[in-house]
């Protein structure tokens, strides 16, 4: 239950990052880079829409 509550709160959980390949990029501009998920110590549910 207290791996839940820390999960909940962001520890153990899985991390998403998204690295673009520039330094900076504005709102309204496009650029290239790359996502990295990696995973977490707790598993993980999907959320309903």
């Amino acid at each position: 239950m207290f791996k839940t509550l820390l999960a909940s709160l962001g520890v153990g959980a899985a991390k998403i990052d998204l690295i673009f390949d520039d330094a900076t990029v504005t709102m309204v501009q496009s650029g290239n880079g790359k996502l990295v998920l990696t995973d977490g110590d707790m598993k993980q549910k999907k959320m309903k829409n």
